[in-house]
């Protein structure tokens, strides 16, 4: 037995589907708030901030679900 923690690379058929549609429908609603977003604020840096905000919702998004789904495949979810 190691002092070490090692993950199982378990990733459950339900935690995988529901990290897969939870993906995809926080990825649209964030996405429909950045295009509206995009597209009503004329500023260049303004812009480079929500598109980095993007990125960090729908990552932080994604964890949680990985986290809710006990997925423990380093692998497929980092």
């Amino acid at each position: 037995m190691s002092p070490y923690y090692q993950p199982s690379n378990k990733m459950p058929l339900a935690g995988t589907l529901a990290l897969l549609a939870g993906g995809v429908a926080a990825a649209l609603v964030l996405a429909l708030v950045y295009i509206y977003a995009v597209w009503y604020i004329p500023f260049i840096y303004i812009n480079f901030i929500l598109c980095l905000g993007f990125g960090l919702l729908l990552g932080a998004a994604l964890a949680a679900l990985a986290r809710l789904g006990k997925l423990r495949n380093p692998a497929a979810v980092g």
